[in-house]
């Protein structure tokens, strides 16, 4: 029998990504990047939304 390992939760996430589990658009998602509404940080270029962010955002608590 073989066990599957749960993977850890996510801590962050690419726009793309973000815009995956949210089910918004990618442009909507640098659209609230861009109106602040949605939070993230610059890594080495790259950005990351997370996780917290996105429930925040889903959740209403802006």
């Amino acid at each position: 029998m073989k066990h599957s390992i749960p993977k850890p939760a996510r801590l962050g996430y690419s726009p793309k990504e973000a815009s995956e589990v949210t089910g918004l658009s990618r442009s909507m998602i640098y659209v609230l990047l861009k109106e602040k509404a949605l939070d993230s940080v610059r890594i080495k270029g790259r950005r990351i939304i997370p996780r917290t962010a996105i429930d925040k955002l889903l959740g209403g608590q802006q």
